[in-house]
């Protein structure tokens, strides 16, 4: 009997090992696994939220950045519509001026041969002043998108 003794005690033995791993399976799927990975995902969402929190501050300053370069370009252009808004009420009292001081004498006093101007002096010597264009910054031609 002592034979059949230790193939009935390793049976057990082998019986219960199947078991404890069943039941170790088990715990491992319905209990541990679960919690290990609703940890998991808890912390991935953190790194998550903190790299979109990280991205919508560098789209912030991206855009502040661009705003107060366009706020730099927009007071520049007014500066300049100013200027050219002085140059202009420049010209045309420089033009009341010249027409104020030249009269235009009658066809009986100029004679045949006489002819006045075409462009009074004063008016000319203000439109060269203006008349010269400043270099542009960007190369003439079609814009860089559509080349």
């Amino acid at each position: 009997m002592g034979a059949l003794e230790a193939i009935k005690a390793a049976i057990v033995l082998v019986v219960g090992t199947v078991l404890g791993w069943l039941v170790a399976g088990l715990y491992a799927d319905l209990v541990s696994l679960p919690a290990a990975r609703e940890a998991g995902a808890v912390h991935e969402r953190g790194i998550w939220e903190a790299r979109q929190r990280e991205a919508e501050a560098k789209a912030e300053a991206d855009r502040r950045a661009v705003q107060s370069r366009i706020d730099a370009i927009e007071r520049d252009f007014h500066q300049r519509e100013a200027e050219r808004l002085a140059e202009l009420s420049n010209l045309e009292a420089a033009l009341d001026q010249e027409a104020n001081r030249v009269s235009i004498p009658s066809a009986a006093d100029r004679g045949a041969v006489a002819c006045r101007p075409a462009v009074p002096r004063g008016l000319r010597d203000a439109l060269d002043g203006i008349g010269r264009a400043t270099p542009r910054d960007d190369p003439p031609g079609a814009p860089a998108v559509m080349r």
